[in-house]
Parts: C-alpha cells; structure tokens; sequence
C-alpha cells in the first residue's frame, strides 16, 4: 500500500482561501488562471502562470503551496520540496505542507525524514482525515505511532442565577400548609475548567486501541456558591478498527468500556442551601459513579450515511439513611441515516430507544403520591430526530434539528411526557484565525398526566426553555485559542418552583498539546 498525495483535496481548500492583501488584481488574475490549468490537468500552463503571479508581485503561502502540487505532478521533486518548505512557514498551510514533504522524502527513500514530517503533519493537523493519513503513512513506512494528546480549558466566567432560584415569589402548594416562598437568584463567578487527554496506539494498519479521560467542572469563587459547583471525571478505554484503507471516520466500528464519577449538590433552588430529610441532610443525594459499555458503528454505502450506536451502563447513586436512593440501569439504541440533497446540503434521519429502571425509586400514582407500596420507577423514552445542514459557503455552515420525545413511566403514566425540541446553529469562519456560531434551542415539554406541585387542584405541569448562545474563538496557534461564550436560558412553567432566567457568560483560553 503506498502513501497516498491529497492533492485535489488541498488544492480546493486553497482556492477557497481569501486572496491575501497586497496582490494586485494581475497577480491575482494570473493566480486564479493557473488554478484552472491545474484542475484540467496542465499543470506546465499552471506553473507558467503561478511564475507570472510572482512577477506580479504575488508572494502568498497559498502560491508556494500550489506551485509544490504542480512541480510534483511534473514529477519535478527537488523543486516541489523548495516551494513546500516556503509555504510550510504558513501557520495555517504548515500540517499540509509537512504531509507532501513526507511523500517527496518517502519517495527519495529518506524514510527517517519521511517519519519526521508525518509526525510534524499528525501533530500539527487540524481535520480528522489529515490526522489519519499522517498516522496511515507512518504506519506505511513501519513507524506505526502512539499518539497522546492534552486538551486543557480554563478561564472565568459569570453567572446570574447559580442556582436557576424561580424568577417571581410563590406558594409552595407541595408544603401543608402551603408555604409563601420569595427566592434569592444569586450571582457570581465561577471557574469553568475543562480537560481532555487521549492516548491511541495502533493494534494493526486498520485497528486502534484508544483510552481517554475527559474532565468537566465548575467552580464557583464565592464560598457561599459552593452548593452550585458541579464535576465530572469520565475514563474510557476502547477498541476501533476501520472499515476502509483510507481509515475514514465516518466508516469505523467500534466498541468501549467507560467509568465515570459525577458530584453535584441537591440543593434547595430558592436559597441555594442543601436539602434535608427528616431533619438528616440529603445534599449528596445527586451524585453518582457509573460503569458501562458502548457499540458504535458508522459506515456509508455512495453519498449516504448511516450511524448506529448502543449500550449500556449503571448509576451508583449516593445512599441517604432517609431517602430512597437514585440507583439505576440504563439500557439505549440509537440509530441515523444522513442523506446528501444536492452538493451542499445533507438531511438527517435518526431514532433512538432509551430505558432508565430505578432500583429503589417509586413510580408515581395517579394523584402524584410516590407511595413505597408503588412498582419500582421505570421510564422508556423515544427520540425521532429530523434535521437539515446546509454550507451556504465555505465559511457559514448552519444545521437545523426538529427532534420529538416521548416518555413512559411505565406505571400508570403520571410522569408521562411528549417534548418537542427545536435546535439551531450556525457557525462561521470570519478569517483563518475569527470564528464564530449561534445556538438557539427551544423544547416545549408537556406532562399530560401529572399536576403542578404533584396535586391534583392545580394545573396540568408544562414547561417551555429557550436557550440562546453566542460565542467566539480567536485562533493564535494550532495549539492555542481565546474562547468567550454568552448563553442566556429562559424557562417558563405552569409550576412556579420549575420557572428561571439565567445569564452565563465565560471567556477561556484553550490549550492543546
């Protein structure tokens, strides 16, 4: 098998590219022309005109690049390295260039060079399929690579309602005598920190072994928000093989083995304190270790995607000498097909099955009592999702996602629900280094059964969220980037306990290495 050149690829990224500033409209014309001749395959007539470019005053990264592209077609190889190396010194041209000087030194016989910048080309890649033909060329070569990888996040961020605290004062009708409550939202700042790190070593040319650990936590500085503080640890060790020679990602089977340990505090939402039970504190009720198993599959047949993904886990809740204890198995399938429609445009099909069976918790009755002489809780949802992406250019994408979910309590159907969600994002590559997206999420949830406050007088329990965020991220390097966020989520309900605003924003520095 030998190393492959993604030459028309690349080339149309490049051509994509915006013309840098300080070309004059001969140079670029010059630029584009030699492009075409390219395309068509007279890459002597390119080069011609690539050379005019240059006379024209044209010195962009992009021209070094292609001209490399045309001189190893030619099969002039001494030639195509000068031109790579010069568009090496490019930032955001560096992994691609390092890949061809890998080929043109791998076909010099220089396999210890070739080694050398496919390992440059895989660490410095930005895209998956890079990434991969960097690692299937060293591999080719018989320099298989292990790979490890950091990703580390943190910043600081602000929070309006660290405890989503009910917007206005109400009755607590759940309370006898019913109870007047005048929540407190309180605000401060937090510390959002977020770690990734993956190690992968190839097992053979198409299968990898991957262990992962991710970490996500929100830390509040103000000692009186401790109760809002939230982390989560998630270890994971998998086996993937591909499908293909060409080591795709969206052909890949794969399966997996997670841990995981959750810690949050069961808070009171009016005044952030933690809750008690039968005068016994009940704050650590909420968190959780886990183990479980997951199959994934993804594979196409022609332009048509399809995905499928199942497993199963189980939660190991924190036990309270006073309350029942969370503890449960969880059992799903999910399924999708993504069809393309036209050149730009790609429609996603998918259904997914998912069963939570609680060890101990009581389903509720018809009134909303969880009497202990009730079945054991078990709820059964179904996900129907329909959704379009369309690339409107190469740097505005959007996807727009319908999805409609149906629960079932598996009892007398008190905790029964139907949810309707409305997902959009857009996002948007201002320049090599400005990116930015919208996301507005919306989901309409409505409990045919059950009551606001569990009682029967009052009205049938729904809720509404409106979700909105913005962000942003200024690229300095490949390894290094400056991420700011603002979400703002709004949720109304006909039970006052369940109804809040809140306004985070955050602003962070990536890091990967």
């Amino acid at each position: 098998m030998g190393i492959r050149t993604p030459a028309r690829l690349l080339i149309v990224l490049l051509l994509a590219a915006t013309p840098a500033m300080g070309d004059t409209q001969a140079a670029d014309t010059a630029f584009d022309i030699g492009n075409a001749a390219f395309r068509s395959g007279n890459y002597g007539r390119a080069l011609d005109k690539y050379d005019e470019a240059m006379s024209e005053g044209k010195t962009s990264p992009r021209l070094f690049y292609n001209m490399g592209l045309a001189h190893y077609r030619l099969g002039q190889f001494p030639q195509a390295r000068s031109a790579f190396m010069q568009s090496a010194n490019d930032e955001g041209l560096a992994a691609l260039s390092y890949y061809q000087l890998g080929v043109l030194a791998n076909k010099a016989g220089n396999t210890s060079e070739a080694e050398s910048w496919f390992r440059k080309s895989r660490k410095r890649a930005d895209s998956s399929r890079l990434r991969d033909m960097s690692t299937e060329a060293l591999v080719t070569i018989g320099a298989p690579p292990s790979e490890f990888q950091v990703l580390l996040s943190a910043g600081f961020g602000h929070d309006s309602n660290a405890f989503r605290a009910p917007s206005d004062p109400y009755l607590d009708l759940s309370q006898d005598p019913a109870v007047q409550v005048d929540p407190v939202e309180q605000s401060g700042a937090y510390i959002p920190v977020r770690i990734g790190a993956a190690f992968s070593n190839p097992v053979s040319t198409l299968s990898r072994l991957v262990a992962t650990y991710q970490h996500r936590g929100d830390y509040y500085t103000d000692s009186e928000l401790d109760n809002a503080n939230i982390t989560d640890h998630r270890l994971s060790v998998a086996m993937q093989r591909y499908l293909d020679s060409g080591k795709s990602g969206t052909r890949r089977l794969g399966g997996e083995i997670f841990f995981r340990s959750h810690a949050e505090t069961n808070f009171d939402r009016d005044d952030g304190l933690e809750r008690f039970d039968d005068g016994a504190s009940i704050a650590d009720r909420f968190d959780f270790s886990a183990v479980g198993a997951e199959f994934s599959l993804k594979n196409r047949f022609g332009g048509t995607r399809y995905e499928f993904n199942a497993g199963f886990s189980q939660r190991d809740y924190e036990d309270e000498p006073t309350a029942s204890p969370y503890d449960l198995d969880n059992f799903w399938f999910e399924g999708a097909l993504k069809l393309p429609l036209g050149n730009n445009s790609r429609v996603k099909v998918g259904y997914g099955f998912h069963d939570r069976s609680f060890d101990e918790r009581r389903a509720r009755d018809e009134t909303g009592d969880a009497s202990v002489d009730n079945p054991t809780l078990e709820y059964r949802y179904q996900v129907v999702k329909l959704g379009i992406r369309h690339r409107f250019s190469d740097s505005v994408v959007t996807e727009f996602t319908y999805s409609y979910t149906r629960r079932d309590d598996g009892f007398v159907g008190y905790n029964d629900y139907t949810r309707d969600r409305i997902e959009w994002d857009t996002n948007f590559d201002l320049t090599d280094k400005i990116a930015a997206s919208i996301e507005i999420d919306y989901r309409d949830q409505q409990y045919p059964n059950a009551f606001a406050f569990d009682d029967p007088t009052q009205p049938q329990k729904e809720y509404q969220d409106l979700e909105i965020s913005v962000g942003g991220v200024y690229r300095f390097t490949d390894q290094l980037s400056l991420r700011a966020e603002v979400r703002q989520d709004s949720v109304d309900s006909s039970d006052p306990r369940g109804a809040y605003d809140r306004l985070r924003t955050r602003l962070g520095v990536y890091y990967r290495f």
